[in-house]
């Protein structure tokens, strides 16, 4: 058996998603333009949205956006507005603000009720 000198690339597998990955792809590109686009991947386990975040977020990363993710609990109990609470954490934690900045800033008082350990610890990084 003969050795190979040139490295081997892996690529997973996409398959049966490309409508939807394609109308991501155009929605990072309208705000990577200034034009903020919202995307909501819904549906039944198993069909996908796990690998189809996953794809997206790594183009998304390698075109220099920052990709932040919400997940929805499966079971009972969980917080109001849970998917939201993790996405603002990672948005503030990265974000360099201070408590202080975020207080002057009138429309981050909401915040506050859902991530109050923002305002408890300091803020950024």
């Amino acid at each position: 058996m003969q050795e190979r000198s040139e490295p081997v690339v892996f690529q997973r597998v996409f398959v049966g998603r490309e409508r939807e990955l394609l109308e991501l792809r155009q929605g990072l590109t309208d705000a990577l333009a200034g034009n903020g686009r919202f995307f909501l991947i819904s549906g039944e386990p198993g069909i996908g949205k796990t690998h189809l975040a996953e794809e997206f977020s790594t183009e998304a990363r390698v075109r220099g956006a920052q990709a932040i993710w919400g997940r929805c609990w499966a079971g009972n109990g969980a917080p109001a507005y849970w998917p939201w609470i993790q996405i603002f954490r990672s948005c503030f934690r990265s974000s360099g603000y201070s408590p202080a900045d975020l207080i002057a800033d009138a429309e981050h008082l909401y915040f506050a009720n859902l991530v109050p350990e923002i305002f408890e610890c300091g803020g950024s990084k």
